[in-house]
């Protein structure tokens, strides 16, 4: 159980990692928008809880990884659902002031600006989960090939 706590321990501190760099890109990237500031912040959590576990499985890490995987893939489409649903925040009265007759071409470009930033994010997220599994990957196969080896060594040496 000792093993387990442990274990615990590091989720919860990846899920408080998650939670801060989720604030800091939700809040920067995404003002005034706090739905798509929760699923942004929920997307960084299930991801820095889904990185420990696939670096420092315990023993509860088969149960969790496909619903934190899931949860993750799921908030991906929620965030672009939620970008396009919710309105943009107002401009200030500056821009309106300087671009009068542009304002129609301005929001489209402000949707666009952050319908990229949602997909810079996610796309960044993926390729750490992808990392993470190469590496995870390449251990254990690393793991297995030398196991293969030790049992064959011994054998020979043996004869």
């Amino acid at each position: 159980t000792r093993r387990g706590t442990f274990s615990g321990a590091r989720v919860l501190f990846a899920t408080v990692a998650g939670v801060a760099v989720g604030a800091y890109i939700a809040l920067e990237f995404f003002p005034s928008q706090p739905l798509l500031q929760v699923v942004i912040l929920l997307g960084a959590c299930a991801e820095g809880a889904l990185l420990t576990l696939l670096q420092l499985p315990g023993a509860a890490s088969p149960t969790w990884l496909p619903a934190l995987a899931g949860t993750w893939a799921l908030l991906f489409p929620a965030a672009l659902l939620l970008q396009g649903a919710e309105e943009l925040p107002e401009l200030p009265p500056e821009a309106t002031r300087l671009f009068p007759d542009s304002a129609h071409a301005m929001d489209q470009e402000r949707s666009d600006t952050e319908r990229a930033a949602v997909l810079a994010v996610y796309a960044a997220e993926a390729l750490l989960l992808a990392f993470a599994l190469k590496m995870r990957i390449s251990s254990a196969a690393q793991a297995a090939e030398g196991g293969s080896r030790g049992s064959s060594g011994r054998s020979r040496g043996g004869a």
